[in-house]
């Protein structure tokens, strides 16, 4: 999946989702990128733990775990699986909520 080509998804309900980047996908102000990582820092706050706890888990460094935390840099969807697994919830709570913010 290649991060300049956003693509769609359909869950079973018949939503659908977007994966990838794209800087334009935006709603409400918020990119993809910016409500995904609002959704991790909101997940991690909820089991007060910290992100320098995904650092290890997602396999890079300090700097690179922060920038994704951030939205500077958009996760990718290997990265949400992990991410999703240390926090303990699915790959789709996690775009449902991060969908909920862009609405």
């Amino acid at each position: 999946m290649s991060r300049g080509r956003p693509q769609a998804l359909e869950d079973r309900f018949g939503k659908k989702y977007s994966f990838g980047y794209s800087g334009r996908m935006t709603q409400g102000g918020q990119t993809w990128s910016e409500a995904v990582a609002a959704t991790v820092r909101a997940e991690l706050a909820r089991r007060k733990m910290r992100a320098g706890s995904l650092a290890a888990v997602l396999g890079l460094g300090r700097t690179a775990t922060y920038d994704r935390v951030n939205g500077t840099v958009p996760f990718d969807t290997r990265e949400l699986l992990l991410v999703a697994s240390h926090l303990g919830v699915s790959v789709e709570e996690l775009v449902r909520a991060a969908d909920s913010r862009r609405d």
